[in-house]
């Protein structure tokens, strides 16, 4: 419930609180706090004052818990899921970067063929060796299947 004995000042517009305010809950955590699902109409700022409607507009570092769908993907089999295309711009280099702290494999990359067959592509143990030139060997391997 909200006490009416910590409201500022109010007009049709705006309404000025001290301490916090809780949506679904008589204890919140922070400045504000909601416990349950939420719906907007327009768009949703996170350190930005203004988004357009169904916008998600953040500044600063996003940090997300578990697995993120985007453009309709509901059930992601990896942390990142996404359904269509996508690309990827920069002024510099633009990268890709792959990494894993596994001991037994490095990054790896998985692309499904049309008769829904998966390869995997890594790099093999030992594979970056610099020649006496300075050339760069990346023995790349191969192999039918899914990254693990």
């Amino acid at each position: 419930p909200l006490n009416v004995a910590y409201i500022l000042a109010t007009s049709s517009t705006a309404s000025s609180f001290v301490g916090n305010v809780g949506i679904g809950s008589t204890s919140p955590a922070t400045t504000f706090s909601v416990v349950g699902s939420g719906y907007f109409t327009a768009g949703l700022g996170v350190g930005f004052a203004t988004t357009g409607a169904g916008q998600l507009h953040a500044t600063g570092l996003g940090i997300f818990e578990g697995r993120l769908g985007v453009s309709g993907t509901t059930s992601p089999y990896q942390e990142l899921g996404v359904t269509g295309d996508a690309a990827l711009g920069s002024a510099a280099t633009t990268t890709i970067s792959a990494n894993s702290t596994s001991a037994t494999q490095g990054g790896c990359i998985e692309l499904e063929s049309p008769d829904g067959g998966w390869v995997r592509i890594y790099p093999g143990r030992g594979s970056s060796a610099t020649t006496s030139s300075g050339a760069i060997g990346l023995g790349l391997v191969f192999e039918a299947g899914r990254c693990q």
